[in-house]
């Protein structure tokens, strides 16, 4: 009898915040508008990089995740000889293909002395090749999560205490139970909607409900909800990914493809996390 096959097929996606050295080409034009120094940019890297399909979005939402974005984001924090922005990954659905076009990206964005600072972070987004995760694998990864949330806040120490980045292990609905209640609490969730509710709960306290919870959609689970370090706020969307927000910035290619094979692994072991 064959041995069952236990490895996930998953698809990925990458977000980098990232800052570079202001291209003269750039700084004499005097631009104002961010937008325009960013777009400027993504044609400089797309005239060296003429076979990887780079696009400057204007827009924070993105339609086509077939090509690479390049935008602002304005949660980053720099001084005036530097720009900030995002890159933003198609899906990853051949690594071997996509993440060669990451690296030239990377070396590329080395001449423009590429760097990180502590407003920066890489996000990665992870779902499954054939069909949306089910409730039970949810549950599962956010034990595993909770059980290793501090270990990585060791490793990613720029993101701990970041209103853009919140606890879940220390969220409201958890900060006073013990692990053990907290698989309890996930176990006991019927449905994608309330899991979701405890593992990113809206709290009318926090200084993101106060800067990001206004507006048309005031409280909504899609503005505000996704700033935690684990957030499964997608899954109720069309984009059905579970997002790892915990990373500090980096621009190290083998740093990025390590965190992608480690979630890859922990995602495998979590099938067996009860």
């Amino acid at each position: 009898m064959s041995k069952p096959q236990y490895k996930c097929k998953l698809n990925f996606g990458i977000e980098l915040e990232v800052l570079v050295k202001l291209p003269k080409e750039i700084a004499k034009l005097n631009f104002v508008d961010i937008n325009k120094k960013i777009k400027r940019l993504s044609f400089i890297i797309k005239k060296k990089l003429p076979n990887i399909n780079i696009e400057f979005s204007k827009e924070k939402e993105i339609d086509d995740y077939s090509v690479w974005h390049i935008l602002k984001d304005d949660s980053l924090v720099c001084d005036k000889n530097f720009l900030a922005f995002e890159i933003i990954s198609p899906i990853i659905t051949n690594k071997k293909v996509q993440f060669k076009e990451l690296k030239k990206i990377l070396n590329v964005l080395k001449k423009f002395d590429v760097c990180v600072n502590g407003s920066c972070g890489f996000h990665l987004h992870l779902s499954q090749k054939e069909e949306p995760f089910t409730l039970e694998q949810i549950k599962n990864i956010c034990k595993i999560f909770l059980t290793f949330e501090d270990s990585l806040d060791n490793i990613n120490p720029e993101r701990k205490n970041n209103m853009y980045c919140q606890s879940n292990r220390y969220n409201i609905n958890l900060k006073d139970s013990s692990l053990d209640e907290c698989f309890t609490l996930i176990n006991n969730c019927n449905s994608m909607f309330s899991l979701v509710h405890l593992i990113n709960p809206i709290n009318k306290n926090t200084e993101m409900y106060q800067t990001r919870g206004k507006g048309e959609h005031y409280g909504s689970w899609y503005r505000n909800q996704r700033f935690y370090k684990l957030n499964l706020t997608n899954i109720l969307n069309q984009k059905e990914t579970i997002e790892i927000r915990s990373h500090s910035g980096t621009t190290d290619y083998s740093d990025i493809i390590d965190w992608v094979e480690t979630w890859e692994t922990l995602f495998n072991v979590s099938k067996y996390f009860q």
